[in-house]
């Protein structure tokens, strides 16, 4: 399964959906009890919030209509638009964060590809770096605090690349977690996709007012279920196979679980990276999927979306027996691109953000997360960015 990584500053806000979600209380909670300050977390939250909102999307499917007026029929979901880490329908990514708080102006940007950390006495002293056009290292040295913020994979991949730090906590790379998706698939009457409309009209709409189907980011909307068990997103497209030509007009309902129980792990063999997702290893993360594939189904059937809807794809309709949907859930589930988890707080960094088992090492990044968002982290991540940077600009 393909696990695209943002590789650059801003990371995967790169490359994401752009969806901007609130953080909820329990995810502060559980951030909480595995040991940041309430207050200070609440603090960051606020500043986040304040200095960053999400805009609404200018542009929306007919699905998306659809979905919204079906699901506001039923008390078993809340659903709503999503709003985006856009400005003016353009991407607004955490480097253009980074810009307006004139970050640009007091920090050099080196390009160059980490390999290792350097330790001595205990104490994390720079790192050896690999220039990409040349190939050849180079070893950095510096007294200051040092940083890891390469996400979920990359961090604890440089952890473990560190004889020093890899034999210091046995927990590095440990406890990863992401979000599966299934895509449930219905092929539609007609495409309802941004590439249906035209293109050029489309092109001169978004150049001159900011508008139209070239602002969709495809995941438009969505909803949690009531008992905050599954997350939907909807897309005017057939998930597994657009934008290939041979995609057929579709939409999809992708389900996920907000707070899986499987965990798998990342490891180094012989300096070959091995991640393990370890999705469904936890059965009753599988049972729950079979309930979903059923709740996104009775959605579907639901009066302002059934009109759009010529027949369902995936899993399909002759898939209608438990074990059958868990078989589909198996083919064709797909990651939402939220792994976490590697380097959890609490087992792997303090309170503080710094690394057990060295000094001066520091880590902020999805890899801290100790559980699962309840949906979209990016928020999150920001909100504990921030925290980060108070401490490390307090020591």
């Amino acid at each position: 399964m393909p696990w695209p990584r943002g590789r650059g500053l801003g990371g995967s806000s790169l490359i994401n959906a752009m969806i901007w979600m609130p953080p909820c209380e329990s995810d502060l909670r559980l951030l909480s009890e595995s040991g940041l300050n309430a207050r200070e977390l609440g603090k960051a939250v606020g500043h986040i919030m304040s200095s960053i909102e999400g805009e609404s999307p200018r542009w929306l499917s007919p699905v998306a209509a659809g979905f919204l007026d079906a699901a506001g029929g039923r008390e078993d979901i809340d659903a709503s638009v999503y709003r985006r880490f856009n400005r003016d329908g353009r991407r607004w990514t955490t480097a253009d964060l980074l810009a307006d708080e004139a970050f640009a102006r007091r920090v050099e940007v080196v390009p160059a590809l980490v390999r290792r950390l350097l330790v001595k006495d205990n104490r994390v002293c720079g790192w050896v770096s690999r220039d990409p056009a040349s190939g050849q290292e180079a070893s950095h040295v510096t007294e200051s605090p040092i940083v890891l913020c390469a996400g979920a994979v990359q961090t604890p991949r440089l952890l473990l690349a560190t004889d020093e730090l890899r034999e210091s906590n046995a927990q590095i790379g440990q406890n990863l977690h992401d979000h599966l998706l299934m895509p449930v698939v219905f092929g539609t009457h007609r495409d309802h996709s941004p590439r249906a409309e035209d293109t050029m009209q489309s092109l001169a709409r978004w150049q001159h007012a900011g508008t139209g189907p070239m602002t969709c980011n495809l995941a438009e909307c969505g909803g949690f279920s009531s008992d905050d068990v599954f997350q939907w997103h909807v897309t005017p497209t057939d998930y597994l196979r657009y934008p290939a030509a041979s995609a057929h007009p579709a939409c999809t309902l992708g389900v996920s679980l907000t707070r899986p129980r499987s965990r798998g792990r990342v490891s180094l063999r012989e300096r070959s990276l091995r991640i393990d997702a370890g999705y469904l290893t936890d059965a009753s993360d599988a049972t729950r999927f079979i309930e979903g594939v059923a709740r996104s189904r009775e959605l579907a059937a639901e009066a302002p979306l059934h009109p759009l809807i010529r027949s369902e794809i995936v899993p399909g309709r002759r898939r209608d027996n438990k074990a059958a949907v868990l078989a589909s859930v198996r083919r064709y589930a797909q990651t939402l691109y939220h792994p976490g988890g590697t380097c959890a707080l609490g087992s792997v960094v303090d309170g503080n953000f710094q690394f057990l088992g060295c000094e001066n090492l520091f880590v902020v990044d999805a890899s801290v997360l100790p559980e699962p968002t309840r949906g979209n982290p990016s928020t999150v991540l920001l909100a504990l960015a921030m925290l980060a940077g108070q401490k490390l600009a307090g020591s």
